[in-house]
């Protein structure tokens, strides 16, 4: 039994025993006889034409080759055996899949086509438009029809009208008819100057032999002009990236649509010549979810119901939407930001008190407080002999108020008679006169500069102060991934927000401390709108990068010509430019805090050092009056 699906690389035997026996000469059907001479047909220009096919274009862009062969008449079947006979003959370094239609036939996908048909009803066995559905880039299909019909044309439109459903664009159709009439290369184009969106039959060989046509002609690009065809698009007020037109204008006139990406679709539509007509998704869901059981909402299920042919407003590029629609080339890149209220909080009674030293300090000096108090009560425990040894004297409570008033800077009440116990003793002393200094010194300069509590800089201030993450419903899935969350470090509150939504929360509610997790230019836009320089801080660390792009319907014909498009605009830099026309963050740069005190010059200093002059002095005077009183008294 043959096999119906395997593949060959270079050779052509294969492709001829694979189509071997499909049709003798003469066949009996009902008890009726059919009789032609083979020798009729000739497939030599077809042959031709698939080999210019193969030269101009397959060759040039793929290895690989998927053939199939949906047949229901014998003179077709006969017709495609003799035509795949010879057209193997010059198939060199190329990776061939036949395919074979037969009962319950599933179609494979395949980004390189050659179908073998001779009906329309043949076409739709093989059902190419199921498998495409999921895909996000467009597939091309050379079609060869061997035509039993006398009206072949209307056949041509109903395959084009079916690869239109599908959004199917790239496909060339080669017509054979019975009468051998001259052989004839179709295509179509959904926009025309005359419809739009219908399918409009094209012969691509009108006045010129198809062996003279080039790569870019056999497959022509149908989407450089939409010869000013409306487009619909899923949109909603998202500033600063897009500000619909105001309530009395219309909705599809680009000139009314302001911000980023209302710039973009506006040069979008001027270069590919066609208008816009949007719709708003319903109950504020905007960009919506793919949610874990496979349902949508929102703009992503307008796109998947065709209701809408794109979308955009600050749409983030993600895998869980890119599964569910195709995906435009990412245009424009901002951060996602933490910010809180730039409040500078009062210092507690006991973080003043603490602040000389870092925790690490502290906890070192209490371990050692611990050593120094506790080791006489062990000793005296374990070995009272040795205590009185290296003290001279037994008393463990006596030696400890010793060390806390050295530790205070008091004086002792009887030093050890061991100079062990002396040196130990000394040693403390020099540290705990050196440890009070540097506190002293620290808490002057903390009171005297009136020192306050910034407001955080990292995501473990963040969680060391108990602060409260504000999330909207579109941002908590992104935000999902954090540590901080993932950790269940923060608390976080999902609320029904805008993506500004958070800033005016946390300016009404100073006594509690939030956070909200936002794009950094929707910060930008809300502090240069409502002029709140200074209000908010934004914390140093960066959560992530976000990249837009836009969204289309799965397997769009739009992506590639906006793409083409877009790619020229990132790459001049006008995306950017525009972004810059709306928004100012010049606020967000930081600026070094410049110290305004300035140090001590010798001139200033040169009093003290007279004054140390005649202490010394006087000091010296007086050394010398007590050598000389003690000498003279000592001779009387």
């Amino acid at each position: 039994m043959r096999p119906n699906n395997y593949k060959i690389h270079g050779g052509h035997k294969g492709l001829q025993l694979s189509f071997a026996g499909y049709f003798q000469g003469t066949t009996h059907q009902k008890g009726l006889s059919l009789n032609f001479n083979l020798n009729s047909i000739d497939v030599s220009e077809m042959s031709s034409y698939l080999q210019h096919f193969n030269r101009e274009f397959f060759f040039e862009e793929s290895s690989e080759l998927t053939v199939v062969q949906s047949v229901r008449h014998k003179r077709a079947k006969y017709y495609f055996n003799e035509l795949s006979s010879e057209y193997s003959m010059n198939l060199t370094d190329m990776k061939i899949k036949l395919e074979d239609v037969h009962y319950n036939y599933h179609h494979d996908f395949a980004y390189f086509n050659i179908m073998f048909i001779d009906s329309y009803e043949s076409f739709r066995i093989i059902d190419p438009g199921p498998k495409t559905a999921t895909e996000d880039f467009s597939e091309f299909y050379l079609i060869i029809l061997y035509s039993i019909s006398k009206h072949p044309e209307k056949e041509i439109q109903q395959i084009f009208d079916y690869c239109w459903s599908y959004y199917t664009v790239n496909v060339a159709l080669l017509l054979q008819t019975q009468e051998e009439n001259p052989i004839l290369l179709y295509t179509y184009y959904p926009f025309t100057s005359k419809f739009c969106h219908r399918v409009q039959l094209y012969i691509i060989n009108h006045n010129k032999s198809i062996t003279d046509l080039k790569g870019f002609e056999l497959f022509p690009d149908k989407f450089h002009n939409f010869h000013n065809c409306t487009l619909m698009a899923a949109l909603w007020n998202v500033p600063p990236y897009l500000t619909l037109p105001k309530r009395g204008q219309s909705g599809g006139e680009m000139e009314g649509m302001e911000g980023m990406e209302g710039f973009l679709l506006n040069v979008l539509a001027k270069v590919l010549n066609f208008r816009i007509a949007y719709i708003t998704p319903p109950n504020n869901e905007q960009r919506g979810l793919v949610k874990p059981d496979g349902t949508v909402t929102g703009a992503i299920k307008m796109l998947n119901n065709r209701v809408a042919d794109l979308s955009l407003g600050s749409f983030r590029c993600t895998l869980e939407r890119s599964t569910a629609l195709s995906p435009s080339m990412t245009f424009y890149q901002t951060m996602q930001v933490f910010t809180v209220l730039a409040l500078r909080q009062p210092w507690t009674s006991f973080e003043i008190i603490a602040y000389p030293f870092d925790f690490h300090i502290w906890l070192v000096l209490l371990a050692l407080m611990l050593f120094l108090l506790s080791s006489p009560h062990i000793l005296d425990h374990l070995r009272h002999k040795t205590l009185k040894f290296i003290y001279g004297f037994s008393s463990p409570n006596f030696i400890n108020i010793n060390v806390i008033a050295i530790t205070l800077g008091q004086t002792a009440n009887s030093l050890p008679q061991r100079n062990f116990a002396r040196y130990i003793l000394f040693m403390w002393i020099l540290l705990t006169m050196i440890l009070r200094s540097i506190y002293q010194g620290s808490l002057y300069d903390f009171l005297k500069s009136q020192k306050t509590l910034a407001p955080p800089d990292t995501t473990a201030e963040l969680t060391e102060r108990k602060y409260q993450l504000i999330l909207n419903m579109a941002t908590g899935d992104s935000f999902s991934g954090i540590q901080i969350i993932r950790d269940k470090l923060i608390e976080v509150l999902i609320m029904n927000i805008s993506d500004a939504g958070g800033f005016p929360l946390l300016e009404a509610n100073p006594q509690k401390r939030y956070v909200t997790g936002t794009p950094k230019d929707f910060l930008t836009y809300y502090v240069n709108t409502h002029d709140k320089y200074g209000v908010f801080h934004v914390l140093k660390e960066t959560i992530f990068s976000q990249q837009l792009c836009m969204y289309f319907t799965k397997h769009s014909y739009l992506v590639e010509p906006f793409n083409h498009v877009l790619q020229n605009l990132r790459s001049f830099g006008l995306i950017d430019y525009w972004a810059e026309l709306v928004l100012d963050d010049r606020f967000l740069e930081e600026v070094d805090e410049v110290s305004t005190e300035t140090p001590l010059t010798l001139a200033q200093l040169s009093g003290i050092v007279q004054i140390c002059l005649y202490l010394y002095l006087i000091t010296f005077i007086v050394f010398v009056g007590e050598i000389l009183w003690f000498k003279f008294n000592k001779r009387d």
